[in-house]
């Protein structure tokens, strides 16, 4: 959940103009709660339009099944993903405490935005 918070903050700057997708192996009435508590608990209204994916089939479209889980769950991962639907950035990581700082979004939109 923390991704999504500072993602949500990234938008006003080095987001702006940039759609979120966020892909949760959870049922889509277990991330709507999870989203009411956030609002409720931290005055924050998370805007990412949200993938259900309990099957685990956009896991495994990306690779990033952690196979090594007790249960099928995804690595945490970010992608940045062109105008045209090319990947042209992505953070995996499998220890699920570490994600990318700022910084690193900030160099990979900045990489988007100048075709580099």
């Amino acid at each position: 959940m923390e991704q999504l918070l500072q993602l949500e903050r990234l938008k006003a700057t080095t987001l702006s103009g940039v759609a979120v997708l966020a892909i949760s192996p959870d049922p889509a009435e277990k991330t709507k709660g999870l989203l009411e508590k956030v609002h409720r608990s931290k005055d924050v209204t998370l805007t990412p339009r949200f993938l259900s994916d309990p099957d685990l089939k956009a896991t495994d479209a990306y690779g990033i099944r952690n196979a090594e889980a007790r249960k099928p769950l995804p690595h945490p991962t970010t992608v940045l993903v062109d105008r045209d639907g090319r990947e042209v950035w992505r953070f995996t990581e499998r220890d699920y405490k570490r994600r990318p700082t700022d910084d690193e979004i900030r160099t990979a939109v900045g990489r988007l935005r100048s075709g580099k």
